[in-house]
């Protein structure tokens, strides 16, 4: 091959180019510890993690509970899709199965107190698996947010902090819809002497309506097994009752309607959510939630993002509701503090939430951990239920239970 002159001059510049590349190259990386470090410093510019709270989704995943506490578990998961980061942390759900079993409850709550990067715990479905291990989290300093139980043996005895009323707080609300908005003062509570969860409500309502609303003297009747409902009709028609309280099971509750019914006597009846889709008309009851209504602005979202996740055709239970507004609690203390992950802020932010806006009403955290929320009430006419009022309930907290009251009531 014949080589011109200005090929060989320009094959010469390109090797001196090259030369000086490498040497520019060698001469940059000395100025690093590390190719690494180069990559890194100057070329990557990866940004630095947002911080991360983890909440311990402490739920019976598999066991006899899993199914009934799998809408629980939907609630707490689609608020967290929603509200994924909160003050500039991002929320990480870490799923924890107790097995429906308090015994393996009571491990699987210590193998969350010992990983020291959970902040807190939302769970979980069933009054026993709470109980249970509400000691391990309280003597860990772990704050913890219970979605649906209404016992006040998990609220008034435990650190948790939950999201449903406590059991006697739905006959307050009864008390406020027959005096203000039926305008009723002639009123009694009855009971199911076989129900102890209705026992104690009809005295919560008696006690409501003298304390709260001047009313003297509003009996409380039991009902026994076997009682003649003539006698007890009767009972209520010499005192001239206008509006009964009744939260008791349907069977009982249909008798004693049915005979006064019978007997011709005009009384209001109210009775807990035990009466849903009773079938007997022109009774109310009271009720948690309505996926139908808009107690709040965020209800209508819940529920929309709710059947957008789930299929339209899915209307939210209650139980999701409840898991949705624990996600909301938790997410409010977490906003609430300086260091989010510290368990002690925390556990102390959770105590103040007030007037918060979640899918079953406003949530206000009372000192012993119940929460003040609103209440909605139903009226069944021709087989169909429909929601008629919220009480908001008094703005004051809920009074203590006696520990150990309602043991049966409550989910």
């Amino acid at each position: 091959m014949v080589e011109y002159p200005n090929m060989k001059k320009t094959g010469i510049i390109r090797t001196a180019a090259c030369l000086l590349l490498c040497a520019l190259l060698l001469a940059s990386l000395a100025s690093c510890a590390s190719w690494d470090n180069f990559y890194n410093a100057f070329i990557s510019k990866k940004e630095t993690p947002a911080r991360v709270v983890r909440i311990a989704v402490f739920e019976p995943l598999t066991g006899a509970d899993a199914a009934e506490a799998a809408d629980e578990v939907r609630g707490i998961a689609l608020a967290n899709s929603m509200i994924p980061v909160v003050k500039g942390a991002t929320i990480e759900l870490v799923y924890f199965d107790n097995k429906s079993d308090p015994d393996a409850a009571k491990l699987t709550a210590a193998e969350i107190v010992r990983d020291e990067t959970i902040s807190m715990v939302i769970g979980s479905y069933g009054n026993m698996i709470t109980v249970a291990s509400a000691d391990i989290f309280e003597e860990a300093g772990l704050p913890a947010v219970n979605p649906a139980s209404s016992n006040p043996l998990v609220s008034n005895t435990t650190s948790f902090v939950c999201a449903s009323v406590i059991d006697a707080f739905p006959a307050r609300a009864a008390a406020e819809f027959v005096v203000n908005e039926l305008g009723q003062t002639e009123t009694a509570a009855m009971y199911s002497s076989s129900d102890e969860l209705s026992k104690i409500r009809a005295q919560e309502y008696s006690r409501w309506c003298e304390q709260t609303y001047k009313i003297t003297d509003v009996p409380v009747i039991a009902i026994n097994e076997g009682s003649d409902p003539y006698f007890i009709v009767k009972a209520l028609e010499n005192a001239g009752t206008k509006a009964v309280y009744l939260p008791a099971g349907t069977s009982v509750s249909e008798t004693v309607i049915a005979k006064a019914e019978e007997m011709g006597l005009k009384i209001e009846w109210i009775g807990g959510d035990a009466w849903k889709n009773i079938g007997i008309s022109g009774v109310y009851y009271t009720g948690g939630y309505d996926p139908f209504g808009s107690i709040t602005e965020m209800s209508g979202t819940f529920t929309e993002a709710y059947r957008s996740k789930y299929g339209s055709s899915s209307f939210p239970s209650e139980q999701a509701a409840l898991g949705f507004d624990a996600y909301l609690i938790a997410a409010a203390a977490i906003d609430a503090t300086d260091d989010q992950e510290s368990r002690e802020d925390i556990a102390a932010a959770l105590m103040e939430v007030a007037d918060l806006e979640g899918s079953t009403g406003y949530i206000s955290i009372s000192s012993n951990g119940s929460p003040v929320k609103s209440v909605q009430i139903f009226r069944t006419e021709d087989g169909e239920d429909e929601h008629v009022f919220t009480a908001f309930g008094p703005q004051t907290e809920p009074a203590e239970e006696e520990p150990g009251t309602a043991a049966s009531g409550g989910r």
